[in-house]
């Protein structure tokens, strides 16, 4: 029965996190036909942030407005086994609202993310964890974001500083907080 439970709570961690992906590949909305195209795709990496350490990140414009934006992310993460035998594979997930502060390549970005950790253990001949350590070795982080985030509309640099304090929400971290996190990114926005 236990087993049954954990395997569930993997299969609605793997799909919440394909359901985001397909999200993130959709197209977004605009405002009227007269907006023109603008590039709304964007790859960067991240220091800190929502990763803790660093990130690999696609983000996408799903639906903009002339004053406000919704955008969501994905990233990845690896961290190796600095204190062996764990290492952790990290995927950041995040939705912001992108409000202009007048010029449309400046915004102030607010936005609510939850960062799965897998941590992997290299102490039994699978590489992975045994039935009865999932509980442990699936970590989720609530990481909400302010900050400021310039990208041009028309593709090119782009690059965001954020305030990302982190939040253990999953059992096993609940008493994990980082009131001071920072996030900083740099990266290039295209069609």
């Amino acid at each position: 029965m236990v087993v049954i439970l954990k395997m569930k709570i993997l299969r609605t961690i793997i799909s919440t996190f394909f359901a985001t992906l397909l999200a993130l590949t959709t197209v977004g909305q605009t405002e009227s036909l007269n907006v023109r195209p603008s590039h709304k795709n964007t790859i960067y990496f991240e220091l800190f942030g929502n990763a803790i350490g660093y990130s690999f990140n696609y983000d996408r414009i799903l639906i903009s407005k002339q004053k406000l934006k919704t955008a969501g992310r994905i990233g990845i993460s690896y961290i190796p086994p600095i204190l062996p035998p764990e290492h952790f594979i990290i995927f950041p997930l995040e939705i912001s609202e992108l409000i202009s502060l007048g010029k449309e390549n400046h915004n102030i970005e607010i936005g609510l993310g939850v960062t799965f950790l897998f941590q992997l253990h290299e102490g039994n001949d699978s590489g992975w964890w045994t039935n009865s350590e999932i509980d442990r070795r699936i970590e989720t982080i609530a990481a909400p974001r302010l900050g400021y985030r310039y990208q041009r509309k028309d593709g090119g640099i782009f690059w965001k500083a954020g305030y990302t304090p982190l939040f253990g929400i999953s059992k096993t971290r609940e008493d994990f907080i980082v009131p001071y996190m920072f996030g900083f990114s740099i990266g290039k926005t295209f069609n």
